[in-house]
């Protein structure tokens, strides 16, 4: 729930003209640091900039760090945003609420400020998580880490990272990426429509991986897809097949329930890549026939296959999101990925599409 400092449940908002003060968010994770006695500061290399990321407590740093500690970096350069993340629960500090008015309505997850500050508030109820995020800094609190759903352990922070990369003409977009030395191929698709298991059969086959279910993307003169994190996911009916990853599950215990999740990182991190320019987008889709093929598709078919879901999914998205997405669609050529049975012979398949664009 979105709580003030008294404990009482606020409506969830859309739009709000009552500022939440920047002081009243740090001195909230200040409060979380000393509640804690443990605050480290990471430094992450997020699409092409430096990002520092500052966490309190133990449970925060659990649900954060494990998919994204393939960006971490050595300080260098100036810094870009720079983020504080706490765990309501464990810290016994809330995240400050705004007062907000009378009829203020709920989209998506997001609060748009119009205070001059230009700052973005973001409420998800499900999994319970609120951020503020200004020009240079924001902060971001986990209602209960150890209950948030395995889904945002494996992608966190999403929705304010999301916002980040907005401001710099970038989107989160729901698809996999994987690469070669001439580049990298997106591949999108609704759920199941095979995009992680294609990832990690071109895992296995030597290329590079950059994400299997949320990638940041740059469209422009070069785009560019760069990777957020480390995690792959398979249902568990697919854990066999990938027989080598099934020491490396993380949640071997909740597979009744979860995806099987693995951090690459902690596994493979030589074939981990952080961003690679774009060749193609292939839109997987399973059929029932032994060889894998490409057909020509169309920059439209990309957009539905990516829109809705992106959309859907990522809370925070603003006016600009259609646009860069409908960019993305139209940033490479675009190609129906027909998976066929004989698994193998997948990431050949895509390496070649990737060569021939």
């Amino acid at each position: 729930m979105w709580m003030s400092g008294a404990g009482q449940v606020l409506p969830r908002p859309m739009t709000t003209k009552t500022e939440i003060p920047a002081s009243a968010c740090l001195s909230a994770f200040e409060r979380a640091a000393r509640s804690t006695s443990s605050s480290r500061r990471f430094v992450l290399r997020i699409a092409g900039q430096t990002t520092l990321l500052n966490i309190a407590g133990q449970a925060a740093e659990d649900a954060v760090l494990p998919a994204l500690e393939h960006l971490c970096v050595q300080p260098s350069g100036t810094p870009g945003p720079e983020l504080f993340v706490w765990d309501q629960k464990e810290a016994s500090v809330p995240f400050p609420a705004p007062d907000l008015e009378t009829g203020d309505q709920f989209r998506n997850g997001c609060i748009e400020t119009h205070a001059d500050s230009g700052a973005v508030l973001g409420y998800r109820e499900e999994p319970g998580t609120a951020f503020r995020l200004e020009k240079s800094r924001g902060w971001f609190a986990f209602f209960d880490a150890e209950t948030i759903p395995w889904y945002e352990r494996a992608a966190p922070l999403r929705d304010i990272l999301n916002a980040i990369l907005i401001r710099d003409g970038s989107h989160i977009a729901h698809s996999a990426a994987v690469a070669t030395e001439d580049g990298a191929a997106l591949l999108i698709g609704e759920g199941g429509a095979g995009k992680s298991s294609t990832a990690l059969e071109c895992l296995r086959a030597g290329m590079d991986y950059l994400g299997d279910d949320w990638c940041a993307v740059q469209p422009g003169a070069e785009p560019t897809v760069h990777s957020l994190f480390n995690s792959a996911k398979l249902r568990p009916d697919c854990v066999e097949h990938f027989n080598e990853f099934q020491p490396r599950i993380h949640n071997r215990d909740r597979l009744e329930d979860e995806k099987a999740t693995v951090y690459l990182h902690r596994w493979r991190p030589e074939r981990m890549r952080l961003s690679a320019p774009v060749r193609c987008i292939l839109l997987p889709r399973v059929v029932n026939r032994p060889e894998t093929t490409v057909e020509p598709a169309t920059p439209r078919d990309c957009r539905d296959a990516l829109l809705p879901v992106t959309l859907r999914s990522t809370p925070g998205c603003g006016a600009s999101s259609i646009p860069l997405l409908v960019r993305i669609a139209h940033c490479a050529p675009v190609f129906r990925l027909n998976l066929g049975t004989e698994r193998q012979r997948i990431p050949g398949v895509v390496e070649e599409a990737i060569y021939n664009s």
